[in-house]
């Protein structure tokens, strides 16, 4: 058993604390509402998305960093921005 202020300490809810907020019926029930509220327009949006995508991000004007863009598929994803309008750091271990 633990000791705790010099009382034995344990896990059982029995003491109650005074000092301790009861919280009211109307919290309670304003928290549901807006939980609810909350969740539905995360669902709406969830449903939005799958029905006709996440808008795409116009990459005109925006920097990109890309590391490995040597070769291979760091090379073929700097091109693809660079087509795309954002000005491209390519950053790679061989100056090649």
């Amino acid at each position: 058993m633990m000791v705790r202020n010099g009382k034995p300490f344990s896990f059982d809810k029995s003491e109650i604390n005074p000092n301790r907020k009861k919280a009211s019926v109307k919290s309670t029930v304003m928290d549901v509402v807006i939980f609810l509220l909350v969740s539905a327009g995360y669902i709406l949006q969830s449903i939005y998305y799958a029905l006709f995508g996440k808008p795409k991000k116009d990459l005109y004007g925006e920097l990109a960093m890309v590391t490995g863009g040597g070769g291979g598929l760091g090379r073929l994803l700097a091109m693809r921005l660079t087509k795309l309008g954002a000005k491209v750091i390519v950053w790679d271990i061989n100056q090649d």
